[in-house]
């Protein structure tokens, strides 16, 4: 046990608390697991570890709906789009596609977001899922532009486009 110090402005209050982290850390390496040191650190940081996973669980189920609708949205704008001959129509409804793989990707994200080294690594390879959709997209209504540009094809108007759009402002 450590020695009593005298009480100076909580130097014994240090010297203890120092003597049983000394004895935590020999005690915890003969343990088949290591302790957090988190887990020393006070309930604090255990009610902040509680915060953080009760908004990672509502983010969770936000992104959940956010796919869900995306993915309607992509579906029904796609549709629309192809009917009418619709090149911004068809490109909104792949946007919503794009969309729904980023939300897939952040949620596969978080779930390694725990483990701080991996995070970056992931970070980098969600990020570049997503840029390749975006270039996709991008040479998608390139191509289909310069097409109907070429063969003066002119798109039809679409109830279901202009309504999916009117719903997805609100």
């Amino acid at each position: 046990m450590s020695e009593k110090l005298p009480a100076v402005d909580g130097t014994d209050q240090v010297a203890h608390q120092t003597d049983l982290h000394r004895r935590s850390d020999r005690v915890s390496e003969s343990l088949p697991f290591r302790p957090s040191p988190a887990s020393r650190l006070g309930p604090q940081v255990h009610k902040q570890t509680h915060v953080r996973t009760a908004v990672g669980r509502h983010g969770r189920r936000l992104e959940y709906f956010t796919i869900a609708w995306n993915a309607l949205e992509g579906l029904v704008a796609v549709v629309a789009g192809a009917i009418a001959g619709s090149i911004s129509l068809v490109g909104y409804g792949i946007d919503s596609f794009i969309e729904v793989t980023s939300g897939s990707v952040f949620l596969w994200r978080m779930s390694v977001d725990a483990v701080v080294l991996r995070r970056e690594r992931k970070e980098r390879r969600a990020l570049r899922v997503v840029g390749f959709s975006f270039l996709f997209l991008a040479s998608y209504i390139t191509y289909e532009s310069a097409m109907g540009l070429w063969f003066r094809r002119a798109p039809e108007h679409s109830i279901a486009g202009i309504v999916l759009v009117s719903v997805s402002l609100v």
